[in-house]
C-alpha cells in the first residue's frame, strides 16, 4: 500500500542518457563455465553475445558514491545515509551513537499496529524515519524512486572481442601463488563504451541533486 500510496501519480520524471566510457580493462563475470575451449571466467553478456553493464551493479555503485556524499554533509546517519549492512553492535564498537540502520522491521511492525486502516499516516510515518538514500534507492519498506536500465554496450566503440588474461590464485597461508592454480578470465578493454540511461520518477529537488551530485 505504501509504494501505491506514493507512485500512484506521475508528477515528474527525469531521465539521464549518456556513455560510460572504460579508462581501464573491465571485468564483470558471469561465474565460472566448464566449457574447455572458453576462459574459466567469462565476462557478463545478453542474449546476442555482447557485454552489458546490469544496471543494479551500475545503481549500486551509484548510491555508494552518493552515501558517502550525503554523510559528509549530514552527520546524522539515520537522516542520511543509514549503513544496513553494519550492525548495531559494529555501529557502537565504532563510537557511533546512533542506531546504523534508518527503519528497522520491529519499527515498521509498531508503525502498522500504531497506524493501523490509516495508510496516507503510515506513509508519512515511514517517509519521516527513512533516510534520504533510501528513500531515493529504494528500501526493504519503499520501492526506489531511481531505476537504471542495463548498459548496453555501443557496438561502434567494440571490436567483438573481449580480452583474455591470465591470473594465478593466491595461497591465503603463505600469501604466495598457489601452485597449479592459473586460470584465465575474460575482459572488455578500455576505450568501450556503454550506454546509460537511468530514470527519477516522482522525485524532489533535492533528490535530483543527489543523483546528479553522485554521478
Amino acid at each position: 500500500m505504501l509504494d501505491q500510496l506514493m507512485f500512484d501519480q506521475l508528477r515528474n520524471r527525469l531521465t539521464i542518457s549518456g556513455q560510460i566510457v572504460t579508462r581501464s580493462a573491465l571485468r564483470i563475470g558471469s561465474g565460472r563455465t566448464t566449457d574447455p575451449t572458453t576462459p574459466e571466467l567469462p565476462f557478463l553478456r545478453d542474449g546476442l553475445g555482447r557485454p552489458f553493464i546490469p544496471g543494479a551493479s551500475f545503481k549500486g555503485v551509484l548510491r555508494s558514491n552518493v552515501e558517502a556524499l550525503v554523510r559528509a554533509v549530514v552527520h546524522d546517519r539515520r537522516r542520511g545515509a543509514c549503513e544496513p549492512f553494519v550492525t548495531a553492535a559494529k555501529g557502537e564498537a565504532e563510537g557511533k551513537e546512533e542506531a546504523v540502520i534508518c527503519l528497522t522491521a520491529q519499527e515498521i511492525s509498531d508503525l502498522k499496529d500504531k497506524f493501523k486502516g490509516d495508510d496516507e499516516a503510515l506513509t508519512q510515518a515511514i517517509l519521516d524515519r527513512l533516510c534520504m538514500v533510501c528513500q531515493t534507492f529504494g528500501s526493504p519498506w519503499l520501492a526506489a524512486h531511481l531505476s537504471v536500465a542495463d548498459l548496453l554496450v555501443d557496438e561502434g566503440s567494440w571490436s567483438g572481442r573481449v580480452e583474455t588474461r591470465h591470473g594465478v590464485a593466491i595461497d591465503r597461508d603463505t600469501g604466495t601463488a598457489a601452485p597449479k592454480k592459473l586460470y584465465t578470465y575474460e575482459v572488455v578493454p578500455a576505450g568501450t563504451s556503454f550506454n546509460l540511461s537511468l530514470t527519477l520518477e516522482n522525485g524532489e529537488d533535492w533528490q535530483r541533486g543527489m543523483v546528479l551530485a553522485g554521478l
